[in-house]
């Protein structure tokens, strides 16, 4: 309900004003000539063709000084197209040059840092992103230069705020107010004013988030900003909103109306019309409530502002409901929820993308990296070995010498011990590179893994929530234990017209390459169920199958991948579940006994022709103290410490029975145990998920 608010503030990076001093190497003033195409946003090839031909002539001219300021512009040039990768090897090139030369001034020092900054936050990557804007506000504050430290304090705040650390976020930005305010810098006090209010609301302290909105909306109508005007009165209303000050909620509610209407600010009355809404809904004037609510509902589908629409539906559901007619609550609900799932397969398949080309850019830049610092190693040794040729071939050249020249045998050895000491000397000298490069190598592997952790926190978004998952199996237990920090194992749940979907699946290999297959696996599962409408578990089973082979095998027909997958669907009005395995077993254990359900024998994709595949459903009645257990081959191929044999399933059973009517955090916890017991010092053999689950 809180509305967004961006002031057009800075450029994306600063433009440095400063000229390092140094002797005249540029009859062209090359400078002056790359700004003013970065300021009017010439083309790349004009742009980078000044920069290189800068470049050129200070190499030309012997003169290295003012090289780091030439890879400053280019990392700029790059950030404001958004490649950040570019940007950052051009700026990490700048700040070599600049540790072995600091220029006197260290402004564009900082300048750097705080494009640094600006990266590493469009990069996700928070923690650095808050190391480079400090290392620009220490150098901005011991140079007295305001402006560059208002700007950083700013990004600082919000930084933190999103790494949820609030308390340093409200401090830094309480410092950025202070010089702003002396800088009489309006522009960038609004922003961070509505940045304070945010991160105080996000805290709880409602009444400070009012104080800073307030000052924010009125330095807004100095600007005559009519967009942050309406924002920062809505924001206003929300907060009097949630401490259920209704009036004064209405109040600027309306006010912010007035803006939108006077101004023209069309694409975002729906917003303002909804926002009032939910005030008579509170104080039970539902009529006038509904009144706003299909005026909001209207403009929104007119301006396609999807988000806005599915806030409608859900306002009108529960309005419909307080005035007594069901079926429009019903009706409206479902267009909610329809709408709902629209926009998170949306979302999650934007996500999915990104993930993909993210990790296959910075795989690709690292394995650059790798082969080149191994090309480097390689030449090194090289070297070492001719120069070891020449060595012997001296001594040779020596000996024969000495048997003819016995006279000048002491000549000879002086002679031969200087050129020693210079070939030790070049090859400790060789040594010490070949060192450094290893140590290079080892911070590229750990790149790579930073990497992966990445995609791990990406796959672990994938994965339902524990909320939502609970908020369908309130009763049940999750094993789940990663080989190689992403996992090829994941599971699946889902809820449409009145069904709940479950699955578990255990995709080819672990590591990147299964996290890649769950991906796909998760994404194909949302499309078939939601926008093909396959409701039935073994002809969802079916159609991924087609998916995945049809996707793998495009290029490469013999690509054998795939994964065992258990799909359920459970019908809770019924008391019925439907249930399709491809080799993956499930367990039903209760007070009557034991019940193994057998699946079929293939597997989803890896290989095979999917028009032969034949995937059947098992229907089973559900009554109460039936306790289900899924498992992937993870837990039960584990080798014990000796590395002699496997836990196997008869074991597994036998846990089963000992624990199945255990409350389910204790069945987690033995299964975890029991594990653990058994691998002791051994390696993890493959992914592990084990899933329980009772249906109330």
């Amino acid at each position: 309900m809180r509305s967004a608010f961006v002031l057009p503030l800075f450029l994306l990076v600063f433009l440095p004003s400063f000229s390092l001093k140094a002797q005249q190497v540029n009859p062209i003033d090359y400078r002056e000539k790359v700004k003013k195409a970065l300021q009017e946003g010439a083309g790349g090839t004009t742009t980078l063709a000044l920069i290189e031909q800068w470049r050129a002539q200070l190499f030309e001219q012997g003169s290295t000084f003012n090289l780091a300021e030439t890879y400053l512009y280019e990392g700029e040039y790059h950030l404001n197209k958004e490649a950040y990768s570019e940007a950052l090897r051009a700026f990490r090139e700048a700040e070599a040059l600049w540790k072995k030369a600091p220029p006197a001034d260290d402004t564009p020092i900082g300048i750097l840092y705080l494009n640094l900054g600006r990266v590493y936050f469009l990069r996700y990557d928070y923690v650095k992103a808050a190391d480079s804007y400090l290392k620009a506000l220490r150098i901005f504050e011991k140079n007295k230069q305001d402006a560059y430290a208002c700007e950083t304090l700013s990004q600082l705040g919000e930084t933190y705020i999103t790494m949820k650390n609030l308390t340093k976020g409200i401090q830094y930005l309480e410092r950025g107010v202070e010089v702003c305010s002396r800088l009489e810098d309006i522009s960038n006090l609004a922003s961070m004013e509505n940045s304070l209010a945010v991160a105080y609301s996000d805290n709880g302290q409602h009444e400070n988030a009012i104080e800073h909105y307030k000052k924010a909306y009125d330095l807004c109508v100095k600007m005559e900003y009519h967009r942050g005007m309406y924002y920062t009165l809505s924001n206003i209303g929300y907060e009097y909103y949630l401490l259920k000050k209704y009036q004064e909620a209405l109040k600027y509610f309306q006010k912010a109306f007035e803006v939108v209407e006077k101004n023209q600010l069309h694409g975002i009355e729906a917003g303002a019309l909804v926002n009032m809404s939910y005030v008579y809904f509170d104080r039970g004037d539902y009529a006038k409530a509904l009144e706003l609510q299909k005026q909001s509902l209207a403009l929104a589908k007119e301006t396609g502002r999807k988000f806005i629409e599915q806030e409608c539906y859900e306002a009108m559901s529960r309005t419909y409901e307080k005035m007594g007619q069901t079926v429009l609550a019903l009706d409206f609900y479902k267009k909610a929820v329809a709408l709902k799932d629209e926009l998170q397969l949306a979302e999650q398949q934007e996500a999915a993308n990104q993930i993909m080309a993210r990790y296959e850019l910075e795989k690709a830049e690292m394995e650059k990296e790798r082969a080149q610092q191994e090309l480097s190693i390689k030449e090194l040794r090289m070297q070492r070995q001719r120069y070891a040729v020449l060595l012997f071939a001296a001594v040779a050249i020596l000996a024969l010498v000495m048997a003819f020249f016995i006279w000048r045998q002491a000549e000879q050895r002086r002679k031969v011990n200087q050129e020693l000491t210079k070939l030790n000397a070049l090859l400790k000298e060789q040594k010490e590179e070949i060192e450094l490069q290893n140590e290079q190598l080892a911070a590229t592997n750990n790149k790579i893994l930073e990497s992966i952790r990445y995609a791990q926190r990406i796959q672990a978004a994938l994965f339902p929530s524990m909320a939502q998952f609970k908020s369908l199996f309130p009763e049940s237990a999750i094993f789940w234990r990663p080989k190689d920090i992403v996992s090829g194992d994941f599971y699946w749940c889902a809820q449409k017209d009145g069904f709940i979907y479950l699955a578990v699946s255990d995709c080819t290999g672990h590591g990147v390459p299964g996290g890649f297959m769950t991906v796909m696996g998760i994404n194909f599962l949302n499309q078939i169920l939601y926008e093909d409408n396959v409701t039935d578990p073994a002809e969802i089973l079916t159609k991924l199958d087609y998916r995945i082979t049809t996707t793998l095998q495009k290029h490469d027909p013999e690509v054998k991948d795939g994964m065992d997958i258990a799909l359920l669907r459970i019908n809770p009005a019924e008391n019925i579940l439907v249930v399709s395995l491809a080799k993956q077993r499930m367990h039903i254990l209760s007070d009557e006994g034991y019940e193994e359900l057998q699946p079929s024998k293939y597997s989803i994709g890896a290989g095979g022709l999917y028009n032969e595949k034949v995937f059947e459903n098992q229907v089973i009645s559900l009554h109460s103290g039936q306790v289900f257990y899924l498992h992937t081959d993870g837990y039960i191929d584990q080798f014990d410490a000796s590395n002699r044999k496997k836990f196997k399933i008869k074991q597994f059973k036998e846990i089963l029975r000992e624990i199945y009517t255990l409350p389910f955090e204790e069945q987690e916890r033995i299964l975890a145990e029991r594990f653990d017991a058994w691998k002791g010092n051994q390696t993890q053999t493959d992914d592990v998920l084990v899933l329980a689950f009772r249906c109330s």
